[in-house]
């Protein structure tokens, strides 16, 4: 009968009378190698970026999966799967590979979730046959295990009721203090770092009183420079520097300045919501300032903000950029640019818009951006040939006027893009006059056809 092999290290069983001179062999193979293999040694096994790595399970020599401790290497750009046999059998990991993913060792069994191993982490698991399972309580910062009981100077960790511990140096990273006392007050905080500073008269990490800084501090007692802290009646703290990334909140009635601020210094990123301003508060006319008022609109994405002075009352809504004036008389409305040049179509104090007209360099096609032109002039001094007018860019919108005004040294003929169309009555020209005479072709947008639709043509100037 020939040799079997153990169903969990994969040893050679031999049968007696068999194997004749090679008893010797093999038993320092199953000794020597595979059982050594099993107890002590380290597998660096490369973690396939493709699919998952199958551990090999190999009779009578040295394997991948009979090792007790696997190394993952290798670098991976997503989370992995390593498949173990379906055997009893512990395993040491560590998780070495490069590219921040987890490992995840688990059984070929249907249902087999296995151990997840983050990146730079080593574990203990168990395979009991089926599936991957822990050795102990996973914990992130400690791994898999876990202090559900002990002492600190005799008390109890964990008791039904707190008590007290002392400590020579205590440090917590954001840590939490659900209950205890300073001086006798009750103290609740989620975060507490204090760099400096006194509490009842005690300097608190250096000789001099330094910055406080608290994401969330509540306290229900104490004392601040010698004034009581949750007293019936509010009363004066100072800081040399109060900081939080939380909310300050301010209780004082209307009508009263929640805060005094006695520097002159401009503070950035301060907003005041202005929306009390919107339909019932009242701008009183200034009749003496001779300058530019400037109406201060509430910072909304949405709805309308309306700001009166006296009888007028200006409304602009952010979200459609529509502004409108009503009053019992509406005088001269002036609209200056202030950037001091043609831009967006609005112009200067005479009480016209100006046109945003644009100079283009002589060439064979043209092109005009929608978004920053009303009339696009060229000098076209090219031999006589084509002239394509390219599909304006940018988003033009339903009724808006375009106006190519060409002067060429040259007769041209003109290739017109689809973008533009004539009618009926008046087709889109064919060519150009030359002679350096100047041509005009007006056009208005039609934002259901998506068509510039000819209008004007004037030539010969």
């Amino acid at each position: 009968m020939p040799s079997q092999y153990s169903p969990t290290l994969r040893l050679q069983l031999m049968n007696q009378g068999e194997k004749t001179g090679q008893w010797g062999n093999i038993t320092n193979v199953n000794l020597g190698d595979l059982i050594e293999q099993a107890l002590t040694y380290i597998t660096l096994l490369t973690v396939s970026d493709v699919g998952d790595t199958t551990l090999t399970a190999l009779d009578g020599l040295p394997d991948q999966s009979r090792s007790m401790m696997l190394r993952y290497q290798g670098t991976i750009t997503g989370n992995r799967n390593v498949i173990c046999p379906q055997v009893g059998k512990f395993y040491v990991l560590q998780n070495n590979t490069t590219g921040g993913h987890s490992v995840t060792l688990k059984t070929a069994a249907v249902g087999s979730t296995g151990i997840t191993l983050p990146n730079g982490s080593t574990t203990i698991v168990m395979c009991d046959g089926t599936n991957v399972i822990a050795m102990g309580t996973y914990s992130p910062t400690l791994g898999y295990s876990a202090i559900t009981n002990s002492t600190i100077d005799s008390t109890a960790i964990g008791a039904t009721t707190p008590s007290t511990g002392s400590f020579t140096t205590l440090t917590a990273q954001n840590g939490t203090f659900n209950g205890g006392t300073i001086n006798g007050a009750s103290v609740v905080t989620a975060s507490l770092t204090a760099t400096g500073g006194t509490i009842n008269g005690t300097v608190i990490g250096n000789i001099t009183p330094a910055a406080v800084t608290s994401n969330n501090l509540t306290s229900t007692g104490g004392a601040i420079n010698g004034t009581t802290v949750g007293a019936t009646t509010a009363a004066t703290g100072r800081f040399t520097t109060l900081a939080s990334s939380g909310q300050y909140t301010n209780t004082v009635a209307i009508g009263t300045a929640p805060f005094i601020v006695t520097s002159t210094t401009k503070v950035p990123n301060l907003y005041v919501d202005r929306t009390a301003l919107a339909d019932t508060s009242t701008v009183v006319d200034d009749t003496t300032t001779n300058g530019t008022f400037y109406p201060m609109f509430a910072g909304n994405t949405s709805g309308a903000q309306a700001l009166k002075a006296s009888s007028t009352k200006w409304t602009f809504n952010p979200s459609t950029g529509a502004m409108s004036i009503t009053a019992a008389t509406i005088g001269t409305l002036t609209l200056t640019n202030p950037l001091g040049t043609a831009q967006g179509g609005l112009g200067n104090n005479a009480g016209f818009l100006t046109p945003r007209v644009t100079l283009v360099a002589t060439g064979t096609t043209i092109t005009a951006n929608a978004d920053t032109t009303d009339i696009l002039t060229q000098v076209n001094t090219e031999a006589a040939g084509t002239l394509t007018i390219a599909a304006p860019t940018g988003t033009p919108v339903n009724g808006q006027k375009l106006v190519l005004r060409v002067t060429c040294t040259n007769a041209q003929t003109i290739s017109w893009n689809a973008a533009f169309r004539g009618s009926n009555d008046l087709a889109l020209p064919a060519a150009t006059t030359g002679s350096s005479k100047v041509d005009y072709v007006g056009f208005f947008y039609n934002s259901t056809a998506l068509k510039w639709d000819l209008v004007a043509k004037v030539f010969g100037f």
